[in-house]
C-alpha cells in the first residue's frame, strides 16, 4: 500500500498464527490533505476510527484530526467487506503537515 511519496505498507498473506497485539504501532503518513481527508472520513464511517488512551490526541473529527492533532489512529483490520476482525496493530495515520513528517 503506497501511503505518499517515500512510504510504502506491504502485508503479506500467512497461514501462521499471528501474534496476539502487544501495544505497539506504526506511522503512516498521507501525501497530501485530500488523501488523509477520504481516509479518515471512510475509517470514521466503517467505525474503526480509535482513541488510544495512553497519549493526548484524541482525535474523533475530521477537524480535529486534520488541524489540531493532524493525525488519527485506528487498530483494528477488518476485512472490507464482512467487517470480520483480521488483526490488531495500532495505525497512527499523519498528513504530510505533521510536526515528525520524514519529508
Amino acid at each position: 500500500i503506497r501511503c505518499g511519496p517515500w512510504q510504502t505498507v506491504r502485508y503479506v498473506e500467512s497461514t501462521a498464527p499471528l501474534p496476539a497485539y502487544d501495544g505497539h504501532h506504526m506511522a503512516l503518513y498521507l501525501a497530501n490533505a485530500e488523501s488523509f481527508k477520504g481516509a479518515f472520513l471512510r475509517l470514521k464511517a466503517d467505525g474503526i476510527v480509535w482513541v488510544n488512551p495512553r497519549f493526548s490526541d484524541k482525535a474523533t473529527t475530521l477537524d480535529g484530526a486534520l488541524h489540531e492533532y493532524r493525525q488519527f489512529r485506528l487498530k483494528d483490520i477488518r476485512d472490507p467487506d464482512t467487517g470480520e476482525l483480521l488483526h490488531t496493530i495500532e495505525h497512527e495515520v499523519r498528513v504530510g503537515t505533521h510536526p515528525l513528517a520524514p519529508f
